[in-house]
């Protein structure tokens, strides 16, 4: 009986370390889509001309790959979180940059 408690704070443990693993990616897929969907607006909007657009947009699909290869294993680890998190926010100023420069599209 004296092993049972402990092996059930173990059980619990290993469970909440997997569901916190498990966020992290649901964390990186969602700011992912959001700064996809400001690259779409500022498309729509005419901020971003084409080419920024289509530069801005393969830097987010090489993030994308980037998130699915570290959730390929099934846990995203605290360095794959680091380096991602990394790159979106590099990501994040270069949309914001590219959105208030003086280049527009012409719609």
């Amino acid at each position: 009986m004296q092993y049972l408690k402990p092996l059930c704070l173990s059980l619990a443990l290993t469970f909440v370390a997997s569901f916190a693993l498990a966020q992290n990616g649901q964390v990186l897929e969602k700011r992912s889509v959001k700064q996809g969907e400001r690259i779409e607006q500022g498309e729509n909007s005419g901020a971003l001309n084409d080419k920024e657009a289509a530069r801005l947009e393969h830097r987010q699909g090489n993030i994308d790959k980037r998130i699915d290869h570290a959730q390929a294993d099934g846990t995203v680890t605290r360095g794959e979180k680091r380096r991602i998190t990394k790159a979106q926010n590099r990501e994040n100023r270069a949309i914001k940059v590219q959105k208030h420069d003086r280049q527009h599209s012409r719609h």
